[in-house]
């Protein structure tokens, strides 16, 4: 017989995968509690007024080695794929990771891809909330009885 506690701890972490599969702009939205196998390359994803930055370590990938496609507006994939032979060296240590790697990450509605950079050996990719006027939220007017026109004006 399983124990109660186990069962409701597997429950729980695949909720939490469900409802986050690498989303950005969904905050905070469970604040990435469910952990993800794919960790390399690791990654930061910071937010202000401005919009997302997402930050990929990326050391030792030149940039033609690196591919970032988007896809039905919705889906970001990074991809890095070592062009040079790492094997005919003679290593005594190899503590960079120089793999090929492929991460996803869903982007909420409305985020949109500005640029992207390599710098430092890091991939840094802006991203930013634009949400057109027709989905923001609007004040309706209460009106004494006289049946008024709505206009369009912005939520306070």
């Amino acid at each position: 017989m399983r124990h109660p506690t186990s069962t409701m701890i597997n429950s729980m972490e695949d909720l939490f995968r469900d409802l986050n599969r690498f989303a950005i702009g969904f905050e905070p939205m469970i604040a990435r509690v469910a952990s993800n196998p794919v960790t390399y390359p690791p990654y930061n994803l910071t937010h202000d007024e401005n919009g997302y930055k997402l930050e990929l370590a990326v050391a030792g990938f030149k940039m033609e080695e690196l591919e970032i496609y988007l896809s039905n507006d919705r889906v970001l994939m990074v991809r890095g794929s070592k062009t040079e032979d790492q094997n005919n060296r003679n290593w005594i240590h190899r503590g960079i990771a120089a793999r090929d790697f492929e991460r996803q990450f869903t982007l909420a509605e409305h985020i949109k891809v500005n640029s992207a950079r390599l710098e430092d050996g890091m991939l840094i990719i802006e991203l930013e909330r634009e949400v057109p006027e027709a989905s923001k939220g609007r004040v309706i007017p209460i009106s004494n009885g006289n049946v008024i026109d709505v206009k369009v004006s912005s939520a306070v």
